[in-house]
């Protein structure tokens, strides 16, 4: 899983679903919202944090 920073990888997120895989029936599995529940929640963290190590030099109009 790529990050929030080109080129950085954050994360290596396995896809347990067998091909062939039909999209109805994947998009409405529990598994599926729990893999994509991960993935958002992995890069909001990832985004916190890259916000969290930036400094601000001028912060006047914050």
């Amino acid at each position: 899983m790529l990050g929030s920073s080109p080129g950085r990888i954050i994360d290596e997120v396995a896809v347990p679903f067998p091909r062939p895989r039909r999209r109805r029936k994947l998009a409405a599995s529990p598994e599926f919202a729990a893999v994509c529940e991960r993935i958002e929640e992995r890069f909001r963290l990832d985004v916190l944090q890259r916000i969290d190590s930036v400094e601000v030099e001028n912060a006047e109009g914050i």
